[in-house]
């Protein structure tokens, strides 16, 4: 009796043994697997702060008075006031889809570079819930059963909570807005086959519009452009871009054109307002004044709100009032230079050589600086706010030309480049 004794309770001592073993291994195991996972959910971005909510929500707008700009990126005064707005708001606590969304009541969908978030986003929250509920569960199971019954469910447990934190931060990093992709948009030479195909479709012929507008196909892009427009009689937004475009390529009288037209169909118009007031205060037109006031009535929460009263209160100089196409000669001593949006308006064809006082006022309805560059060397003003003056004193020698562009990035790649003279 007593060596069977003896041998049951041997055995019982390396069962629990193995037990012990077993247990030891599955929560040496299961900490260190749940070690890991708390270092990856640690190292993981965190919730964004204010200042890079703001920004991301900004590369997800369109600056309306810019072309192919986000308003993080742009240096228009209106992209400026866009981004105070969308960091006054993500700091009010509103979250990325109600900030755009309040600017898509006030712009348009054309606004939104990028979409809002949708689809199976309520996915990546729950799944952390359901992965909880199971480890707890487990836990309840394990807690009923004996000692390796117990190891075993606490180590499946803390891979499975692991896994709702792992979870958890993804569902964190997939809720922040992304920015958007320019690199993956459909190239035009896609869209100009879709176009071929389906030459009455104007949704195509604008995507391939702005598509080589974003290139620089200005011209190009302009007879898409009008195409959508004779296709969509009347829509607005098509003539906006449409006189967007041409004024970029320097056909400032299409675009006067276009732009009256769109404000006939829609007297409310807030962007058509804006750019075609800009255009008429450059030239000086009494015309500028009605439709500036009107944009500030119609709207006065947009943005650009305030960049339109300055306009209206800023003194309009001899280059902004001179009107297109009017070149008077200068003094030996003076040049008188206009920053119209891409394109540069000079006051003569030649100049003298020597040194020269190079007046330039920005006329247009974005921030530019304007380059200068000579076989004397490279001058370059401040960064121009619209209505803001500066004078350069340049050198120049007999015989070469003067190269005038601006240098804002994304500018210097559209509109003419100006070239001046200089004679003895």
């Amino acid at each position: 009796m007593s060596g069977v004794g003896a041998g049951a309770r041997g055995g019982r001592r390396r069962s629990g043994g193995r037990d012990g073993w077993a247990t030891r291994t599955a929560l040496i195991a299961a900490a260190a697997i749940a070690l890991a996972c708390l270092a990856w959910v640690a190292v993981s971005p965190g919730t964004a702060t204010p200042e890079a909510a703001a920004r991301a929500v900004s590369e997800t707008l369109r600056c309306p008075t810019c072309l192919g700009e986000s308003v993080a990126d742009s240096t228009s005064p209106v992209a400026v006031a866009m981004r105070e707005e969308v960091e006054r708001q993500v700091e009010a606590g509103r979250d990325a889809d109600a900030v755009r969304g309040w600017f898509a009541e006030r712009y348009g969908d054309e606004v939104l570079l990028a979409p809002p978030p949708r689809g199976a986003g309520w996915i990546a929250w729950a799944a952390p819930v359901a992965i909880g509920g199971i480890a707890v569960a487990l836990l309840a199971a394990g807690a009923r059963g004996g000692r390796r019954g117990r190891a075993v469910a606490i180590a499946v447990a803390a891979v499975l909570l692991c896994a709702a934190g792992a979870a958890a931060a993804g569902a964190l990093r997939e809720a922040r807005p992304a920015a958007p992709d320019t690199a993956a948009a459909t190239s035009p030479e896609v869209l100009r086959e879709a176009v071929d195909r389906s030459p009455g479709d104007a949704g195509l012929r604008i995507a391939l519009g702005m598509a080589q507008a974003h290139q620089g196909s200005l011209t190009e892009a302009a007879a898409e452009l009008e195409a959508a427009w004779r296709l969509r009689p009347g829509d607005a937004q098509t003539g906006f871009l449409l006189a967007d475009v041409l004024l970029r390529d320097g056909q400032l009288a299409a675009a006067g054109r276009t732009l009256d037209e769109v404000l006939a169909g829609d007297p409310h118009h807030g962007p058509a307002l804006l750019l075609r007031g800009t255009m008429l205060w450059r030239d000086g037109d009494e015309r500028a004044a009605r439709l500036l006031e009107r944009f500030v009535e119609l709207h006065p929460e947009d943005p650009a709100a305030s960049e339109a009263r300055a306009l209206l209160s800023a003194p309009r100089t001899a280059a902004g009032a001179g009107g297109a196409g009017q070149r008077s000669a200068p003094d030996r001593s003076e040049l008188r230079v206009g920053l119209i949006e891409w394109a540069v308006e000079v006051d003569a064809d030649s100049v003298r050589a020597g040194e020269v006082t190079v007046v330039v006022t920005n006329a247009g309805a974005s921030a530019h600086r304007l380059v200068v560059e000579g076989v004397a060397g490279h001058w370059e003003t401040p960064l121009l706010h619209p209505g803001e003056s500066h004078e350069l004193t340049i050198r120049t020698e007999e015989g070469e030309t003067l190269t005038m562009g601006c240098s804002v990035r994304g500018h210097e790649a559209h509109g003419p480049r100006e070239l001046v003279r200089v004679t003895r």
